[in-house]
């Protein structure tokens, strides 16, 4: 009895999480398998695109998708490292709520949605132009949605691939255009130069950062 009543409480607050995880089993889901397992991925797809050599009649990578996915590669690399430094080691933060375990299934299914947009997935290369942006808008929907108490006004990478995202998509949805045009060079750059902005310059982004006595520590990325 005695050692029945000692489990009780862990029993009753897991039943509140979603799909009765606690914080550690959805971490550990979402670093240890689903983020690792889609990064790698991509990373394998992105690597046979680089160096396929297309027979004759054959599909071969667009340099702008190369780019593109070169661009996710970077941003959910960065991202997933912060995940892990934060949650893991001595000085590690192991709360990890519903909407942080929601934003990251999210940023999961915007990598995996993108190579399949690219074309990389399947190893054909054809270009869905409007489903590359809508993945490049999930990273800001998974910013909302996992750090809402931030001040959003500040955090101009949602604001900045947000909109980008929303023009990309309604440009070719309107025009029904599958080739690369000057506005998709133009929005390409303009994802990168924020990206460049997100790990240069995290103060564009409204994030603070603090001074221990071991030196720098705080929120590096902005938006988080």
């Amino acid at each position: 009895m005695a050692e029945n009543r000692g489990t009780q409480p862990s029993r009753s607050s897991g039943s509140s999480d979603l799909i009765t995880l606690d914080p550690q089993v959805r971490y550990r889901v979402v670093a240890g398998l689903l983020y690792p397992a889609a990064l790698g991925a991509a990373i394998v797809w992105w690597v046979q695109a680089m160096t396929r050599r297309p027979m004759s009649g054959e599909l071969a990578p667009l340099l702008w998708s190369l780019w593109f996915g070169g661009w996710f590669l970077i941003y959910h690399g960065v991202w997933y490292i912060h995940l892990v430094s934060e949650h893991e080691g001595p000085s590690a933060n192991l709360a990890y709520p519903v909407r942080r375990f929601v934003a990251d299934l999210v940023d999961v299914s915007a990598i995996l949605c993108a190579f399949v947009a690219l074309g990389f997935a399947s190893g054909q290369y054809r270009v869905f132009l409007p489903g590359v942006y809508a993945a490049a808008g999930l990273i800001p929907l998974a910013a909302l949605i996992g750090r809402s108490h931030r001040r959003l006004g500040n955090t101009a990478l949602m604001a900045i691939a947000g909109l980008a995202s929303l023009v990309g998509v309604g440009s070719h949805l309107a025009a029904g255009a599958d080739g690369i045009t000057s506005l998709d060079v133009t929005l390409l750059r303009e994802f990168w130069l924020v990206l460049v902005a997100y790990l240069v310059v995290p103060s564009v982004f409204g994030t603070k950062i603090g001074r221990t006595s071991r030196g720098f520590r705080g929120e590096i990325y902005g938006v988080e």
